[in-house]
Formats: structure tokens, sequence, C-alpha cells
């Protein structure tokens, strides 16, 4: 859900830059989205050092949850850091969304071999290869909708239209929920399959014993 959440906007952050930022102004939205490139890098890199602190502290599980709401904060957040007067905040938010991904994607691998360790106890199979296929299955088809299907359908429907010099108020409010609404409900999914996820440490322990 957090992949299919997030991927479904994958390209609408270059347009709300362009066109709600910038104003129309390509030039000066490609140069912006540069930074908003290399704030995801950066603030992307520390994400994952970050959060495997936290999980050996409180969890993995507990780890995850909080980094689903720090994706939260950082999409949410896009209504208002996207901002033509201060075009500077925009790179928080960016960098705010790598931060979050590449820690849950950390996080994400690291439960995947909880799961396979206890689908092994009870089926006496590895099968490290189904789940990985899965899961890059599922990886791939979000990319294929939010690269291209879903962001292009919300640009029709809100009217967007290349060839006028600004857009409407209307068409700019269908792209900046768009970004920050998928992302959240992708998030949110997430957290609540997380809190229903009935691996514990204490478990995890015991399995890897019995194995």
């Amino acid at each position: 859900s957090f992949q299919l959440g997030t991927s479904l906007v994958g390209t609408l952050g270059y347009y709300a830059t362009v066109w709600y930022v910038c104003k129309g102004d390509n030039v000066m939205g490609d140069e912006w989205n540069f930074f908003n490139g290399l704030g995801y890098m950066v603030l992307g890199f520390f994400g994952p050092p970050v959060f495997s602190i936290i999980a050996h502290k409180l969890t993995k599980k507990k780890a995850a949850i909080i980094a689903c709401n720090v994706g939260i904060l950082a999409y949410g957040g896009t209504w208002f850091l996207y901002n033509p007067d201060y075009p500077l905040l925009q790179i928080l938010a960016s960098g705010g969304m790598a931060f979050a991904g590449a820690s849950i994607w950390m996080i994400h691998g690291s439960i995947g071999a909880d799961i396979v360790d206890y689908d092994e106890l009870h089926t006496g199979e590895r099968r490290e290869g189904a789940f990985a296929s899965f899961g890059s299955w599922i990886l791939k088809l979000g990319n294929s909708l939010g690269n291209g299907i879903i962001p292009g359908l919300i640009l029709k429907y809100s009217h967007f239209d290349a060839s006028l010099p600004q857009q409407t108020p209307e068409t700019l409010t269908w792209i900046r929920s768009s970004l920050a609404l998928f992302p959240i409900a992708g998030l949110t999914i997430a957290i609540l399959f997380m809190l229903s996820f009935p691996l514990t440490k204490e478990r995890v322990i015991e399995i890897r014993k019995e194995l």
C-alpha cells in the first residue's frame, strides 16, 4: 500500500513545482526540481541509519509505523511547503519524502526476512523467491501507474493545459491535493497493516530457534 500510494503521484511533484510554485516558468521550475532531487538524495541517505537505531531500540514494527507517520507529515506538508512565496520550503518536503521512504524500504526488507522464516516454519519450504517476485511485481505495478497512467488521468480530469501560461486555480488544487492525499491514504493503510502485524521481536527469536 505504501508503494502504490506514493507511486501514484510519482510525477505530480514536478507539475506542482512548475505550475504552482513557479507559476508556469519551466526554466525556474526545472532549476527547483534539481534542488528538490538534491534534497531528496541527501535526506534519503540519512533515513536508514536513523531508523536502524529506532528499530533496534523500539522494534521494527514500531519503527515502520513511525516512518509511515513521517511520510504522512512529508506528503501532507506539500500543501504548505510547496509555496510560491517561499520556494525553498519544497526542498524540505522532498527530503522528508525520501527520509521516510528510504527508511520504510529498509525496514520492509528486514521484516520480509522475518515473514520468510515464519512461512518456512509453517510450510517447511523456503520461499524467498516467491516473496521477492511478488514484491517486485507490486513495485513495477506502482511505478507503472504512478509514472504515467494515474498522473495522466489526474491532469486530464483537472483540465490541465500545457499551452496556457498559467493553470486555473481548480487545476492547481487537483494537482496539489492529489500529491498529498494519495500517499497519505497509502501510508495510512500501511500503518493499519503494521498495527495488526503479529510477529513480535520475541516471536521472531523463537521462530529462529525452532528453525
